[in-house]
């Protein structure tokens, strides 16, 4: 898919999620249509153009933090055995956005 979006001479990606209900607590109901984003437009993964149409960035995304750089190296072909994410890690509320498959999807297409 990565090849493809290249191919066609796609300068960079927005990835759309909606809130799963595995984060349902945080659900801010009164402000609509819960949209987040993230761009490869700027390494933060902000995009001004999501923010004008209404789209907020996601909060937890942290390019410096583990599971994203580890997310980021797998993509690049740099991952070792050393980076491998434990369990123990997977079950921290930190982590947990990084562990979705949007996630995944995000690093390999930036």
């Amino acid at each position: 898919m990565a090849d493809f979006i290249a191919g066609s001479g796609k300068k960079h990606i927005i990835i759309l999620s909606s809130l799963d209900f595995g984060k349902w607590q945080k659900v801010d109901m009164s402000s609509g249509l819960q949209i987040y984003y993230l761009s490869s437009a700027n390494s933060n993964g902000a995009d001004e153009n999501c923010e004008q149409l209404g789209w907020k960035k996601l909060q937890d995304y942290d390019p410096s933090q583990k599971h994203w750089k580890y997310l980021n190296d797998l993509a690049e072909g740099n991952a070792t055995p050393e980076d491998t994410i434990s369990i123990e890690d997977e079950l921290e509320e930190e982590n947990y956005y990084a562990s979705l498959p949007f996630a995944a999807l995000f690093s390999f297409l930036k």
